[in-house]
């Protein structure tokens, strides 16, 4: 198994408290082969409804208390950036993952403009005392790549700094009301009473939603290989 099956099959132990063996995990291909081996490993529990829908509608009603959006306005597919002001956004989406009990709230992105914009900095940074004073390297003189280290570390923080008022984008996998839900399924951490066990179909969302927040991949069946077909290492 690559590095980021392994780290993915840690995160599913931790999930779901248990231990799969390094001879099984070798075995466990496609989401639905890793499916059946946690419900081997868990207490099987009995069915309290679809757990996607169930975090949906926990989102829908922390978005409507806010008077953001309407019940009718909030379907799946709808898109946050015509939900969520834009004024103060980064407060008031931390705000709400605060009231939804998110361990780890996505984070708001700068847009693609300043990204570039920051890229370009730090190449000239680290350039620049290049240009400035290279040939000295000839001679034995270091202090060129000593000032393009540090030169391009304070360039990068300080635009890292600068820039943060401007991440008010949200990451493509959630832009949408659907995109967050599937976020509070995969790191939802135990079923609302631990000691009821866990259903085939709400193990099955959690993994598809572990899937999709650790790797970025959103077109997958439960028999979609995780190498040939989600290209995972």
């Amino acid at each position: 198994m690559g590095l980021d099956i392994v780290e993915f099959v840690m995160s599913v132990e931790e999930r779901f408290g248990i231990e799969i063996p390094d001879a099984d995990a070798q075995n466990l291909t496609t989401p639905r082969l890793l499916v059946e081996c946690i419900m081997t490993r868990v207490k099987p529990g009995h069915d309290r409804g679809c757990l996607t829908q169930r975090e949906f509608h926990r989102l829908r009603r922390a978005l409507v208390a806010r008077h953001w959006a309407t019940r009718q306005d909030l379907k799946p597919d709808a898109l946050l950036e015509g939900i969520v002001p834009r004024l103060d956004r980064r407060s008031l989406w931390q705000q709400l993952g605060d009231e939804l009990q998110s361990p780890h709230w996505p984070r708001l992105i700068r847009p693609k403009s300043v990204k570039a914009a920051l890229i370009a900095a730090a190449i000239l940074a680290w350039f620049l005392p290049w240009i400035l004073r290279g040939g000295g390297i000839l001679r034995g003189d270091l202090t060129p790549i000593v000032l393009s280290i540090f030169s391009t570390i304070a360039v990068t923080s300080a635009g890292l700094v600068a820039t943060r008022q401007l991440q008010k984008l949200f990451p493509p996998v959630y832009a949408t009301v659907g995109g967050v839900t599937q976020y509070l399924v995969a790191t939802r951490r135990r079923p609302e009473n631990v000691q009821e066990g866990w259903t085939r179909e709400e193990v099955r969302e959690i993994v598809r939603a572990m899937i999709i927040e650790q790797f970025a991949v959103t077109d997958f069946t439960d028999d979609s290989c995780f190498v040939q077909d989600m290209h995972l290492d």
